[in-house]
C-alpha cells in the first residue's frame, strides 16, 4: 500500500524578503558593531586612561605565574582594588598572545567582541522586556553600543565591555527565572553565579544582589531568592577573603 506525499509550499510571509531580513537582523546587529569596532582598534601603548594599564599589570601576573600582586610594586603587593575577572580574562589571552605590546591588539579585539555579544543580548532583553518590535530593538541596541563613551572603551583595554556583557546577560537570564515560577531550583543558583561573575569584573553588580532577590521576594519565591542570594554570596566569598587578608 502506499500513500501519497502532500507538499505543502511555506507561507509567502515566511520566504518574503522582509522575513529574511527579521531573521537575520541580529547578525546585522553584530556585525554593525563589529565592523565600527574593527576599525578603531590600533596597536598604540596603554596606559592613557590609567586603569588599562593596571589591568595588563595584573594580568602578567596572572599569566606569568606570580598570583594577583602588583609586579611593579616593591615588595609585589598583592592587588586588592580590582576584582579580578576582567585581569583572569586578559591572563588567558596573554597566555595565548605573550609578546607584549604586540598582544594589545588582541585584548582590544577581545573587548570589541564582548561589545559585540552585549549588543545582541541587549537587543533580546528589551525586545522581550520592553515589548520592542525586532527592528526597534536591534536599532536601540546597535545605538547604545555604538554610543562615543562605550566604543571608545569597547576600543581599549578597559573591563566595561566585558562588564556590559556580563551584566545584560544576566539580566537576561534573571528575566527568565523570574517570569517563570516554577522556575528549577538550579536556574536559581546558575543565576547566582552569573551575577557573582558580573561583580567579579566591576563591583558595580553587587547591585544585583537587591535586585533579583528583591523581586523574587515580591513574588513570595522566598526559595528561589534564598538559592540565588546564597549561590551569588558563596561565589564572592573567596575574593572577599582575599581581600580581608591582604
Amino acid at each position: 500500500m502506499t500513500g501519497a506525499v502532500v507538499t505543502i509550499p511555506a507561507p509567502l510571509a515566511t520566504r518574503s524578503p522582509l522575513h529574511v531580513l527579521l531573521r537575520l537582523l541580529p547578525l546585522l546587529a553584530a556585525t554593525a558593531v563589529l565592523g565600527m569596532g574593527l576599525s578603531m582598534i590600533d596597536g598604540s601603548a596603554v596606559g592613557a586612561l590609567r586603569d588599562d594599564s593596571m589591568y595588563l599589570e595584573l594580568a602578567k601576573a596572572l599569566a606569568t605565574g606570580h598570583g594577583y600582586r602588583w609586579l611593579n610594586l616593591p615588595g609585589n603587593p598583592a592587588a586588592t582594588h580590582f576584582p579580578p575577572g576582567y585581569p583572569a580574562v586578559l591572563a588567558l589571552l596573554w597566555m595565548v598572545a605573550p609578546s607584549f605590546p604586540a598582544n594589545v591588539v588582541l585584548f582590544k579585539l577581545a573587548n570589541t567582541l564582548f561589545a559585540t555579544l552585549a549588543a545582541v543580548c541587549m537587543a533580546r532583553l528589551v525586545r522581550r522586556r520592553f515589548e520592542m518590535s525586532d527592528v526597534a530593538a536591534h536599532l536601540f541596541a546597535v545605538a547604545a553600543v555604538l554610543a562615543i563613551p562605550v566604543l571608545t572603551l569597547a576600543t581599549q583595554v578597559m573591563s566595561e565591555p566585558l562588564f556590559l556583557l556580563c551584566l545584560v546577560a544576566t539580566l537576561v537570564a534573571a528575566e527568565d527565572v523570574v517570569d517563570e515560577r516554577d522556575a528549577r531550583w538550579m536556574r536559581a543558583v546558575l543565576l547566582g553565579v552569573l551575577a557573582a561573575a558580573t561583580t567579579l569584573v566591576r563591583t558595580n553588580g553587587i547591585a544585583l544582589l537587591p535586585a533579583i532577590a528583591g523581586v523574587l521576594c515580591l513574588q513570595r519565591r522566598f526559595r528561589h531568592a534564598g538559592l540565588f542570594a546564597l549561590a551569588m554570596l558563596a561565589t564572592l566569598l573567596p575574593w572577599q577573603l582575599w581581600v580581608a587578608a591582604h
